[in-house]
């Protein structure tokens, strides 16, 4: 009916703005972090995540179907200004994840076993059951997978920590 349409269209609207909103404190949030963050960085640390950042970029740009060199000659940027901006993304980047480790480590927040068994359930709901098996098994406590998706959820606890005091 038209008015559980409105309904729908309402409620929708109101969780993106919320989500907008949440976003926002959060990037605010890591700006005042990685601000307050003084960290010595060694080059090949930041070579490193470099390579990382032009990565991402790379696969982006290739998911959208477009060359680096058209990039560059649409922007009007130069190679090594771009490089230049990865090089500060890398360093941001860097400084925050230590930042956000230091954190972690100092408020001792952990993720106990039973959580992550709900969070992974919920994770893997979405997974058609022919891919379940292998995803499941890339997620097994110990996987590089599992790991992750553990520091995802403290770092989440921590910004939860920060955003509700």
């Amino acid at each position: 009916s038209e008015k559980a349409f409105r309904k729908h269209v309402e409620e929708s609207m109101r969780q993106q703005e919320e989500d907008i909103e949440s976003k926002r404190r959060e990037q605010e949030l890591f700006d005042i972090l990685r601000k307050a963050t003084i960290v010595d960085l060694a080059p090949e640390l930041v070579a490193e995540e470099t390579r990382a950042v032009f990565d991402e970029f790379q696969s982006q740009l290739s998911r959208q179907k477009i060359e680096l060199k058209d990039w560059l000659a649409q922007q009007k940027r130069k190679p090594e200004e771009v490089q230049k901006d990865f090089e500060e993304r890398a360093s941001q980047r860097l400084t925050l994840r230590l930042c956000i480790q230091k954190l972690i480590n100092e408020r001792e927040i952990d993720i106990p076993e039973e959580e992550m068994k709900s969070a992974l359930e919920s994770l893997l709901a979405s997974v058609p059951s022919e891919q379940r098996k292998e995803v499941e098994a890339a997620y097994a406590p110990g996987q590089n997978a599992y790991e992750q998706f553990k520091w995802q959820k403290k770092v989440e606890k921590l910004i939860d920590s920060f955003l509700s005091a």
